[in-house]
């Protein structure tokens, strides 16, 4: 792949990258997936070297730590004050109606509007559920910035990649 074709390839790329990680701390898309994936298509794309691999196996493994500090924070959270795992379930059930009904923050209400009733269902207890959801808020608040900044490390090694191919020091298929 040459000339503009590349050009256009690199330009998709990081529109893509830059879209997925301005958006990581609304959870509105799984940014750091998105990430990932385009990594890995424009990587197979463009060919694989020593380098490319090795930012395909980072960006792996940064994909997977990243998705799953943000699940601990916001689950943890809530259950650290005393929310039970049907709870959780019933907050991310909420999370997924919430987004299918609103989209695109209709998930962040519904996750928390399920997650009060559970807990009062169980527990009859108003206070004790409101403490549970402003916990799972206090999730939402740390798992938005560790996905900010997982994603902006993601997107970095993208462009470092980039960086690399257009001063010629890592080839692509072509270059």
């Amino acid at each position: 792949m040459e000339g503009v074709l590349l050009f256009i390839l690199q330009v998709l790329c990081v529109a893509v990258i830059i879209g997925a990680w301005v958006t990581l701390p609304f959870m509105i898309i799984p940014g750091a997936t998105i990430i990932w994936i385009t990594t890995i298509i424009y990587i197979a794309i463009t060919g694989f070297n020593p380098v490319s691999i090795a930012i395909v196996v980072f960006e792996t493994i940064m994909m997977a730590i990243t998705n799953t500090i943000d699940n601990l924070l916001m689950g943890g959270s809530a259950k650290a004050q005393g929310a039970s795992w049907w709870s959780i379930g019933a907050a991310f059930a909420g999370a997924i109606i919430g987004s299918i009904t609103l989209p695109p923050l209709g998930g962040i209400p519904g996750a928390l509007l399920f997650l009060f009733g559970a807990e009062y269902l169980q527990k009859k207890d108003a206070a004790d559920s409101w403490r549970s959801v402003k916990a799972m808020v206090s999730g939402f608040g740390w798992s938005a910035l560790t996905r900010f900044i997982g994603g902006g490390i993601m997107a970095l090694w993208f462009y470092i990649l980039l960086f690399l191919q257009v001063k010629g020091w890592v080839p692509w298929v072509g270059g």
